[in-house]
């Protein structure tokens, strides 16, 4: 068993000296379902060949032992360079969730269309009282993309109105909304699903959120659909 630790340990050290693969390929992906171990995840190389934008605390090496721990079937936790721990929770083929800190999450999610077309997703959230995320686009070289590119345009507060509701009472809602709070995380099978969530809820009053109530939604939906978001 140690023996195999020290070889998939050294094998998955590599992927850090090598530039990303232009992952996602029809063949790795299949049976890449929810917490899948796969020997070769295509997310497992972006991870380790991300330049420090996203983890500037967890070196490349570090996530490398981690991933190699994960794929031998544990999940070892390890120091940053802050002194917090990071632990990497699940991997599929082309979607990780690694815990950064007491108060930092990050997802990896490949949207792929074929080929050399993979956008990497990138979710952040920042665990505060009310928990708040962002989200953004690399390709897998890691320069960044035009959020446009993937979904339009990110999910903003306007995007949870009811289909249905008063335009103008719904604008006079928001206009007193300083903090548009929300979480995304990718749910679902294959995690094939960007689930928006507004947090108004926890971070106002119960009256004050009375205002809200009736023109918000509480979740909006986004469909993995080739290397492209789109809303439900």
């Amino acid at each position: 068993m140690r023996k195999l630790a020290i070889i998939l340990l050294t094998v998955t050290l590599g992927w850090a000296q090598q530039p990303a693969l232009a992952a996602g390929s029809a063949a790795a992906s299949a049976g890449a379902g929810d917490g899948a171990r796969l020997s070769d995840p295509a997310v497992g190389r972006v991870l380790c060949s991300e330049p420090g934008r996203v983890f500037a605390d967890l070196p490349a090496s570090t996530r490398a032992e981690m991933l190699a721990y994960y794929i031998g079937g544990r999940v070892v936790p390890k120091d940053t360079d802050l002194g917090e721990k990071a632990r990497l929770d699940t991997v599929t083929n082309d979607f990780l969730h690694i815990t950064t800190s007491v108060c930092r999450s990050v997802q990896l999610r490949l949207l792929t269309k074929g080929g050399r077309d993979t956008v990497v997703a990138v979710v952040e959230t920042v665990k505060t009282p009310v928990p708040d995320s962002r989200i953004s686009f690399y390709d897998t070289r890691w320069r960044e993309l035009s959020a446009k590119k993937v979904m339009g345009r990110l999910p903003r507060l306007a995007d949870f109105v009811r289909r249905g509701a008063d335009a103008k009472k719904a604008a006079v809602a928001l206009a007193d909304v300083d903090f548009p709070m929300m979480t995304l995380d990718f749910e679902g099978p294959g995690f094939g699903t960007l689930v928006a969530r507004q947090r108004l809820k926890e971070f106002y009053s119960a009256s004050d959120y009375k205002r809200l109530a009736p023109v918000l939604a509480d979740e909006v939906r986004y469909a993995v659909s080739g290397a492209k978001l789109v809303r439900q």
